[in-house]
């Protein structure tokens, strides 16, 4: 419902940009000349130089709002990352989903590898100058990683200091000197391999834009 007096609207469309009309909703939206913003994030595996063209000229409020919820998608998000990254200097967000066995294989192994490709994701997000923001479904609580799934999206889904700390410098701040180094520590006990590849990674050291004075 569009209502003239409010400063800025607010839409929770969960896929715009596979709207066939998505380009007449946009020139509506900025026929107001308000801000907006759709909050349950848009598809970036369908954007094209057209729509990301759309996006850097709109009155957009806050971040820009996708998603990266499978690894097997890491192809088409790099892809369209570097594409995205053509067109748009605001901050993005990528909400990633985790916790969730799209085989039904509730199994050591499956959280295992759980935890690597949220990392992975972080990863990937951290080079392009991206924030994700962890999402965790409900089964995550009988994971013998409970604690870490709940330490990931404390360090992640704290945007300034995310972009400061690495994972390791997050969980040994004076105040998580209780359960989340609990977490990692035991994690890395189980999986030395993992925190060698992940723990010390920072978003200052792995965003090639901020290093090229673009973003």
């Amino acid at each position: 419902f569009y209502d003239p007096t409010r400063k800025y609207i607010c839409m929770l469309d969960d896929n715009i940009l596979g709207y066939p009309n998505w380009k007449e909703i946009f020139e509506e939206l900025i026929a107001t000349g308000k801000y907006f913003q759709y909050k349950q994030g848009m598809d970036e595996r369908i954007l094209t130089e057209e729509k990301c063209e759309m996006l850097s000229k709109v009155k957009y409020k806050g971040d820009f709002i996708f998603a990266f919820d499978n690894i097997d998608d890491k192809p088409i998000i790099e892809k369209k990352l570097k594409l995205l990254k053509k067109y748009i200097k605001k901050q993005c967000m990528f909400y990633v989903f985790c916790g969730f066995d799209r085989a039904e294989k509730w199994d050591q192994d499956f959280w295992r590898q759980d935890i690597v490709d949220i990392f992975e994701r972080i990863k990937i997000l951290m080079k392009y100058g991206c924030i994700p923001y962890i999402m965790r479904f409900n089964r995550y609580e009988e994971s013998p990683y409970r604690g870490m799934y709940i330490t990931l999206a404390r360090w992640c889904n704290q945007p300034s200091m995310f972009k400061k700390k690495s994972f390791r410098e997050f969980v040994n701040m004076v105040e998580n000197k209780g359960a989340p180094l609990k977490y990692a520590t035991e994690f890395e006990e189980k999986h030395p391999d993992i925190a060698r590849l992940y723990y010390d990674m920072k978003f200052e050291d792995l965003n090639m834009y901020t290093k090229l004075n673009i973003n």
